[in-house]
């Protein structure tokens, strides 16, 4: 196991917020509070609950939320909300909005449903919960749980880390989903996102099934116009179910893992059975001229499955970059490479960037090579097993929001992608907490 000891990192911020600010512009993921306020719904803090702290906290602000019971608000400013690292997340029993704002963090939150729009900055979920909490009742008429638990519309940059998501309700003939994007750009790893199944609200109902009605399974990832990097996460589409009258039956239809119009793909998976489907769907469904690369994974004929003989590219393994455990100042971090055996790469760490495209790299570039904090050597142990390194953090509280990205580095990986080309690892982004 190695040991990385980024100490400069506190050094380094107040560079970046000196000199980048100014001569770079401030780099998507950058999240240094102008101010921190307590929110508690108990009382103790500077505000009682959500919407009046995100209407009078100034921008770029950090809410440390304590757990409680919250209203949902809309935000349209830079803000990043936070619950405590360990123990019970506080919620929130609505429907949150993010719209319009440059940028936004939540971290170890739990809320009923999330949408965000038209966020151009970075935009950032780590350690949260999206969907109902508890029994369901009346899913399938009720008002108060969103067809989509987390739903994303034009936003530009969004990551989503160590997050659950499940949606609870059905809706005959829409796509319904865990995770939702139209119009936008979204990295997801070591994430869950579970598509509706009537099987798993079934005993929560508070009414009998009267048999008259039928549901489509929900969709674990359903992108419209979207483009997608999935890493190291466990999708799932729900399954349908049936409703019969005298003399004929009617069957909803089963759901994808993952569903694609006019969308783009990245899907590492790092064991099989990580992505699945309800009942016999692909597990993977693309059309009107989407496209999937996947690399990993045991796939059967028809579950990936596009609109045109070119929609897949699959590669028998990647390299895929995690970070496991939860660690707030001065704690610890556990990055995780897997890797196919022998193959030499690197292991960085620094500041985030959107998106951008190298020659002759098979992948996405999304650490900012000019604001990089440390570099490791790095060899693979083999899909099977990952190198695993102890990431020290630095114990300032007033570094609570900053977020840094990981990504990986493998200038070959033997037999497994052509050699003219190099990999990069899907990028992991760490917010140090409290």
């Amino acid at each position: 196991m190695g040991s990385l000891h980024p100490t400069s990192l506190r050094a380094f911020a107040c560079a970046v917020c000196a000199c980048a600010f100014w001569i770079l512009g401030a780099p998507s993921g950058w999240a240094g509070p102008q101010g921190t306020f307590v929110v508690d719904a108990g009382g103790s803090g500077d505000f009682v609950d959500l919407p009046e702290a995100v209407a009078q906290a100034p921008a770029g602000a950090l809410l440390i939320v304590l757990p409680g019971e919250y209203a949902p608000f809309t935000l349209q400013k830079a803000m990043t909300l936070m619950g405590p690292s360990a123990g019970p997340k506080p919620f929130v029993a609505g429907v949150a909005t993010v719209s319009d704002a440059p940028r936004a963090t939540f971290q170890h939150m739990s809320f009923r449903g999330m949408q965000a729009n038209d966020v151009d900055g970075a935009l950032v979920f780590d350690d949260c919960r999206f969907g109902p909490e508890g029994c369901i009742p009346q899913p399938h008429f009720s008002p108060f749980h969103p067809p989509n638990a987390l739903l994303v519309l034009r936003c530009l940059d969004v990551e989503i880390s160590r997050c659950y998501a499940s949606n609870a309700v059905g809706q005959e003939g829409t796509p319904h989903a865990a995770l939702r994007a139209e119009q936008s750009a979204v990295r997801a790893y070591d994430s869950t996102f579970l598509g509706w199944s009537w099987g798993s609200a079934w005993s929560c109902l508070q009414t009998s099934f009267d048999g008259w009605f039928y549901e489509d399974g929900g969709q674990g990832i359903y992108a419209v116009d979207s483009y997608l990097e999935v890493s190291a996460c466990e999708v799932e589409g729900g399954q349908a179910t049936t409703a019969c009258v005298p003399l004929a039956c009617f069957d909803g239809k089963p759901g994808n893992a993952i569903r694609l119009k006019t969308s783009d793909l990245r899907l590492a998976v790092r064991v099989p059975g990580e992505v699945d489907s309800g009942s016999f769907a692909p597990a993977v469904r693309g059309e009107i001229g989407s496209s999937a690369w996947v690399a990993g994974g045991t796939w059967e004929p028809g579950e990936l499955s596009g609109d045109a003989s070119s929609f897949v590219q699959t590669r028998p393994a990647t390299a895929i970059v995690t970070v496991f455990g939860t660690g707030g100042a001065g704690g610890v971090r556990r990055p995780r490479v897997w890797a196919p055996l022998g193959a030499p790469g690197l292991l960085v760490l620094g500041l985030g960037q959107s998106g951008a495209f190298l020659p002759d790299w098979d992948g996405i570039l999304h650490v900012n090579p000019g604001l990089l904090l440390s570099v490791w050597p790095v060899v693979g142990k083999g899909l099977d097993d990952a190198e695993t390194f102890l990431l020290h953090l630095p114990p300032d509280p007033a570094l609570w929001g900053f977020h840094v990205t990981l990504q990986g580095f493998f200038p070959t990986l033997p037999g497994v992608i052509d050699t003219s080309l190099s990999a990069m690892t899907n990028s992991a982004g760490i917010v140090i907490d409290f």
